[in-house]
């Protein structure tokens, strides 16, 4: 929800068009998508290298709501990204 919040703002993917006609998206290419699979990989790894060398980390109240809210904005950001990809098609449907 934060992330789909944020992306009001950062407006993420910025072209998107939609043709009714074709019934097709166009999305502007972008290095964005790729950064973000490389943080959710990195920040997954990196969790999982730190609780293999500190196993006592996982008793740590902190952790755990940290390390799912990280993830759980990484993610949102392309429920983001989808729906506001989504969100053009519905303006460009012309009315019946």
């Amino acid at each position: 929800m934060a992330a789909v919040l944020l992306n009001r703002f950062a407006k993420w993917p910025r072209k998107v068009a939609y043709t009714t006609v074709t019934r097709s998206f166009l999305v502007e290419g972008s290095w964005t998508p790729l950064a973000a699979i490389m943080i959710i990989f990195f920040a997954r790894y990196a969790v999982s290298v730190s609780l293999a060398i500190h196993p006592e980390l996982r008793t740590t109240h902190w952790l755990a709501p940290s390390v799912g809210f990280a993830y759980g904005l990484m993610s949102g950001a392309f429920l983001a990204r989808a729906l506001r990809i989504l969100a053009a098609a519905k303006s460009a449907e012309v009315p019946a």
